[in-house]
Parts: C-alpha cells; sequence; structure tokens
C-alpha cells in the first residue's frame, strides 16, 4: 500500500507469470479517481521508460492503457516509485 495521501489512498499487488516475469497492478483508490484493474508486467513497464537516467512523467506509461483510465499511468508509476524501480 502506497502512504496516504492528502486526498487518497492507493493499494496495490505484485504479481508473477509463469514466466516469472512481475506484474503490478492498481487495485484499490480510496479516492475518486478511476483507474483500470488490469496487471502490467515490468518488462513492458520498463521498455517505455527512458535509457540512462533521463527524466520522465506518467505519460511515457499511457502506451500502456490507449483508450483507458487517464489516472492509470500516474496511479502505476507511484507504484513503481514506492517499489524503488
Amino acid at each position: 500500500m502506497l502512504p496516504r495521501h492528502e486526498k487518497s489512498t492507493l493499494t496495490y499487488r505484485i504479481g508473477c507469470a509463469a514466466e516469472s516475469d512481475i506484474q503490478f497492478r492498481v487495485y484499490n483508490n480510496t479516492g475518486a479517481g478511476y483507474f483500470s484493474k488490469e496487471w502490467f508486467f515490468l518488462n513492458t513497464i520498463l521498455s517505455l521508460l527512458p535509457i540512462g537516467g533521463q527524466s520522465f512523467t506518467s505519460f511515457n506509461l499511457q502506451p500502456l492503457l490507449c483508450g483507458k483510465s487517464v489516472n492509470t499511468p500516474a496511479f502505476l508509476l507511484a507504484v513503481l516509485v514506492e517499489e524503488g524501480l
């Protein structure tokens, strides 16, 4: 679970597929922001981020969620930051 923000708390899950690929998903939000509960593979997420310490934003994760909740990339990025990735 992420630390409580002024308005809400995100809960997330970490999983592992049969192929040993780590997965993440946002599971709950105590606030009003909608999000996708689907699983996202870490390798896919990392392939969308710049290499070599360049800065990035949640907009880098938009291709994962074409046509879906605009909150999910930012929530997913918060999960990655919380996990130290």
